[in-house]
C-alpha cells in the first residue's frame, strides 16, 4: 500500500512539474508575442513621417523675429498628450534656431528638400528688418529709431 502511495505521489509531483513547465512556456510565449507586437508597432510608427504644412514657420507675423509670435508657434510644436521637450522649446524660442526647430517639426527627415525650402523661407521672414523697432533706453517716448525696409 505504501509503495502504491509513493508511486502515486511521484506521479502527482511529476504532473505538477509538467504543469508548471507548461505554464512557464505559455508565459514566455505570451511575452514573446507582446514583444513582437510592440516591435511591429514601433516599426510602423517610425515609417510614418510628418509632412504637415509648415506655413506657421514663415507667416508674416514672424517678421523680424517677433518674439510673441515665436512663442505662439513654439507652443504649437508640442503634440497633445506628449511631454514637452524643453531643449527643443528653448531652441525654438531662440531666433537663431527657430527656423530649424519649426521646420523639423512640420516636415520630417524623409522630405529633406521641403524642409530646406521651409528653412529658407523662414529665415527670410525671421531675419527681415520690416516692422522692427529698436528702442534706446533713456530716450523720450517719441524718440524711437525705426528700422524699416519694404518687402
Amino acid at each position: 500500500m505504501s509503495d502504491a502511495l509513493n508511486k502515486l505521489r511521484q506521479s502527482w509531483d511529476s504532473e505538477l512539474n509538467q504543469i508548471s513547465g507548461q505554464e512557464q512556456d505559455l508565459l514566455n510565449a505570451q511575452s514573446q508575442i507582446q514583444a513582437n507586437l510592440k516591435n511591429e508597432m514601433i516599426q510602423e510608427t517610425s515609417e510614418w513621417v510628418k509632412d504637415l504644412d509648415p506655413a506657421e514657420c514663415y507667416k508674416e507675423k514672424l517678421t523680424g523675429g517677433h518674439y510673441d509670435e515665436m512663442k505662439f508657434v513654439c507652443a504649437n510644436l508640442v503634440d497633445f498628450g506628449e511631454t514637452p521637450d524643453l531643449k527643443m522649446l528653448l531652441r525654438c524660442l531662440d531666433r537663431k534656431y527657430f527656423c530649424q526647430e519649426c521646420c523639423n517639426y512640420y516636415v520630417g527627415p524623409q522630405h529633406e528638400q521641403d524642409r530646406l525650402k521651409c528653412k529658407e523661407r523662414c529665415e527670410e521672414v525671421i531675419n527681415s528688418d520690416a516692422n522692427v523697432y529698436v528702442v534706446t533706453y533713456g530716450m523720450k517716448r517719441g524718440d524711437v529709431n525705426v528700422i524699416a525696409s519694404a518687402k
